[in-house]
């Protein structure tokens, strides 16, 4: 049985599944969790609101989500069909239980449009027929960087000092700080990169351990980098070079079926089962 304080829960998954699937010829219109739609006699509060279209027809449906106690009996359907009743457009009517329901539940059902569905958590029946786990390894190439030196324009960045009038001695003061959110700019002084996404964007793709290899790679369009001085925020480049290696990690761990399906969805009247995750 599931729990009361589920059963809020339970509806917005089963409005999530809705929201994330359709048949190739079905378009959503409408999809809404704790509704309030206008009936002809009184304003109703559904769990789940749906329309959809299939080619040139739009369809609704309501949806209710109830975790009953003890099975569901002619007159809480009988209720729920005077909710559909009122409603505008003659919706259809979808049931979600996990409590189960009578005889004459059932073919009245049959008779007035309501689709009944059970929902239950997985039994070891149920658990029978799927895979109950997964026997995962993963192999992780880890890039690493070290000894990061930049190539200076220094005529560019000399006559920038003059441009500002900073004096040379001032010069040594002005540092670019290597860390992974170091920002590179273009000559509009635009960012278009960050050193972890430049670095990264060098690392060969090939899934193999990579020795320490130097790399240097130079610019072809004017580049610059922000500095840790608030005199001089940009400095010139015209190269990077750096040592870059690849180490293998192998990870393994195992993962059980019972963590992926939380509840089994199941239409009594059709016999089909949808699972749906924790």
């Amino acid at each position: 049985m599931v729990k009361k304080a589920e059963e809020r829960d339970l509806v917005q998954q089963i409005y999530d599944q809705i929201s994330s699937e359709g048949g190739k010829n079905t378009t959503k219109v409408d999809l809404e969790c704790n509704y309030d739609i206008q009936g002809k006699d009184a304003k109703h509060r559904v769990d789940i609101y749906w329309r959809f279209r299939i080619g040139e027809k739009t369809y609704s449906v309501i949806v209710k989500v109830k975790d009953y106690e003890s099975t569901i009996d002619l007159e809480k359907l009988f209720q729920f069909k005077n909710v559909l009743n009122d409603l505008p457009g003659q919706p259809w009517g979808l049931f979600v239980t996990c409590a189960g329901y009578q005889e004459e539940a059932l073919e009245y059902a049959k008779r007035n449009r309501i689709l009944l569905y059970e929902l239950r958590k997985p039994s070891d029946t149920d658990r029978a027929e799927r895979i109950t786990a997964f026997n995962i390894t993963m192999h992780i190439y880890t890039p690493h960087f070290t000894n990061i030196k930049f190539e200076q324009d220094v005529e560019w960045n000399v006559h920038e000092l003059a441009r500002l009038e900073i004096p040379l001695t001032e010069a040594s003061k002005i540092k670019v700080e290597g860390s992974d959110n170091l920002k590179f700019y273009d000559e509009n002084d635009k960012e278009f990169t960050t050193a972890l996404r430049f670095f990264n964007s060098l690392v060969p793709k090939e899934l193999d351990e990579l020795p320490p290899t130097k790399i240097i790679r130079k610019f072809d369009k004017p580049t610059f980098v922000e500095t840790t001085s608030a005199l001089v925020p940009r400095m010139k480049i015209k190269s990077v070079e750096f040592t870059i290696s690849k180490t293998l990690t192998i990870e393994r761990f195992q993962l059980n079926g019972e963590d992926f399906v939380g509840h089994i969805l199941k239409n009594v009247s059709e016999i089909n089962v949808k699972t749906f995750s924790r």
